[in-house]
């Protein structure tokens, strides 16, 4: 066990070494303001990056991992999402290292907040192999304390329903049997009959989430004319109306609440039910607004109307949302309304609407109010109004756009020293390009412009045999046979969702793993009819779901043993950019009415099909004015 623990951390040693070399490439490939100085200093370091690159692999000193389980389970907040300074962007920069672990398993619940007597789905996965069958489970919180074992399925998951009797917190605790592994998710129950503010902090997030919009609207209408001035202001009344709305929706739940706690009745298990599914959507909501809100939250790439027009569309994310939300509130408050009570029922008769009960009838028509504010609520569009007026209007009024799209593939090999493949994978993306610039930026040579690459991955691929790997046959000599079993991959989407309008690049990379939302700078010569792109940090790239994860096992002196792996995949930026920067000037076409279009390939090789690791990167662009 020993040696193939001290093995298995050999391979991961070098793995993550070589795994480095892009990332290094890429950090050293950031542009500075000026593009032929980028051009010439991008040069010399592809050169240094070729040469290393070629050199033999250096031998890996043997360390021992410090971390023997995985990670605890993350919170709903997105780790990968763009911060205000470098301080925060460090603190929530996900790691793209292979890691090793002794143990693995995760759990989630079907919602982080509910009322007492809600249940909750509790759900997760480990690995099944020898003696290990089950994983451990505990729950602790008021007056609970509670330990047993969950068998897990064929597929590695497991899972339990919790239904919490009193208000309070609860931490939930799962671990496998044999102690390598244990993760936690926590819980909030509140009293179904409290008389707490139930939907103040949904108050709190949609004031919040209009504050910015606001912000950014007052940015662009400095910028354009009296008469466009006046259109947006009417614009941001309508959204204004929407808002208040949506207020008097969330003070009229929480006066039903306060008036459901002065009942003090028993209420039967089915009514409930629905009431922990209203507090579920709302918890949804909030936590969906304040992630959307603080994303978009950011200074405008530059300081043109242009890029101030895209900040109004980010800050809309958060409320184009809630046009599909606010169905799911809807259909609960009418199903309270509606079911077994005299309220909006198909009863023929009065004495059979005298016949229900007391109990059941009061909260219906407690909650009765609240379903004619909600049925208001799903009439609404929210901000889709000044999205349109934003960006198909003013946008296209002010500025010069050229849209297009990008298409790129990237793989990386693997070898032994006999030349044997023992890992590889390899995915292909495609997105969006669009470049925005000023029509008065004036009549100088070169026209500076702003934009976005904006996509997702549509297909990965992945090859591994572990065994192949040069000093895993070194030390082993085929003296066990190691039995992969894939846990983890990545989920890829059969087209680029940056086509859809309407969510925007904020909500789109919230809701697709995938998906990468790129910064551009772009310089249009118009005296040699050439334009060259420049590609900044990532807004957002493939988040810490995009990996494949593999446990492996072997039979040694009779005796099972296990270990797994996180195979992480180089994020989209990295691999484009390694390519754009080397292929990045395209000839640029002017019809008679003087719009643009380019079109252009690159391809680029780092190593050869005998080097130890081989980079493979394609891309294709395309785009005209718009």
């Amino acid at each position: 066990m020993k040696v193939l623990t001290i093995t298995v951390f050999s391979f991961f040693m070098l793995m993550t070494t070589h795994s480095q070399i892009l990332k290094k490439l890429g950090k050293e490939l950031e542009g500075d303001a000026r593009w032929k100085v980028r051009m010439k200093a991008n040069k010399k370091m592809d050169q240094a990056i070729d040469t290393l690159l070629e050199q033999p692999k250096k031998a890996i000193e043997k360390k021992k991992h410090k971390n023997d389980s995985s990670p605890t389970t993350p919170s709903p907040n997105n780790s990968s999402l763009p911060s205000k300074n470098k301080e925060e962007k460090n603190k929530h920069e996900e790691k793209n290292e292979m890691e090793v672990y002794n143990g693995f398993i995760t759990v989630s619940l079907s919602s982080y907040e509910t009322f007492s007597g809600g249940t909750i789905a509790i759900k997760g996965s480990s690995f099944k192999y020898g003696n290990v069958k089950d994983v451990n489970l505990s729950i602790g919180g008021p007056g609970v304390k509670t330990s047993e074992a969950l068998p897990l399925k064929e597929d590695n998951s497991f899972n339990k329903t919790f239904q919490a009797s009193k208000a309070g917190d609860y931490t939930i605790t799962v671990s496998t049997t044999d102690n390598k592994a244990k993760a936690q998710a926590q819980l909030k129950v509140s009293d179904l009959y409290g008389d707490d503010n139930w939907t103040e902090q949904n108050k709190e997030e949609t004031q919040k989430s209009f504050e910015l919009l606001k912000r950014q609207t007052d940015k662009v209408r400095q910028e354009i004319a009296d008469k466009d001035k006046a259109e947006l202001d009417k614009k941001m009344e309508k959204v204004k109306k929407d808002v208040d709305q949506l207020l008097e929706f969330f003070d009229e739940l929480g006066n039903a609440k306060k008036n459901l706690a002065k009942t003090k009745a028993e209420l039967p298990a089915p009514l409930a039910l629905k009431l922990s599914q209203l507090n579920d959507v709302l918890y949804d909501q909030r936590n969906q607004m304040k992630r959307l809100r603080e994303t978009a939250d950011h200074e405008p790439y530059d300081n043109t109307v242009c890029e101030k027009l895209v900040m109004v569309n980010e800050a809309s994310a958060a409320f184009e949302t809630l046009t599909s939300w606010t169905r799911a509130p809807l259909v609960i408050l009418t199903e309270i309304v509606k079911d077994n009570t005299p309220i909006g029922s198909k009863l023929q008769n009065q004495s059979a609407a005298n016949d229900i009960a007391p109990v059941v009838a009061q909260p219906a028509k407690i909650f009765a109010l609240s379903k004619l504010y909600s049925e208001k609520l799903t009439m609404d569009d929210f901000t889709n109004g000044i999205v349109q007026y934003a960006t198909d209007f003013l946008l296209k009024r002010y500025c010069g756009q050229l849209k297009g799209t990008v298409k790129h593939d990237y793989e990386i090999i693997y070898r032994n020293q006999l030349g044997t493949v023992w890992w590889k994978y390899k995915y292909l993306t495609q997105s969006t390009l669009n470049l925005r610039y000023p029509k008065t930026s004036g009549g100088g040579n070169i026209v500076k412009m702003k934009g976005s690459i904006e996509g997702n991955a549509t297909k990965f691929e992945f090859y591994q045999d572990v065994e192949q790997q040069e000093d895993f046959k070194k030390e082993m000599k085929g003296r066990a046979k190691l039995n992969p079993v894939e846990l983890v991959h990545p989920i890829a989407l059969p087209v680029s969702t940056s086509k859809f309008d309407g969510l925007g690049a904020v909500a789109r990379g919230l809701g697709t793993p995938c998906y990468f939302y790129i910064p551009v700078d772009a310089e249009f010569d118009r005296q040699a009819n050439k334009i060259t792109l420049f590609l900044n940090e990532a807004m957002i790239d493939f988040s810490g779901m995009v990996k494949y994860k593999y446990a492996f096992w072997a039979i040694a002196a009779g005796v099972p043993i296990i270990t797994f792996i996180d195979f992480p995949v180089n994020k989209a930026k990295l691999t484009l950019n390694a390519v754009v920067s080397k292929n990045n000037e395209f000839d640029v076409i002017a019809d008679s009415k003087n719009n643009l279009s380019f079109t252009g390939t690159g391809t680029r090789e780092i190593g050869n099909d005998a080097s130890p690791i081989q980079h493979k990167i394609n891309f294709t662009v395309s785009a005209k004015s718009q």
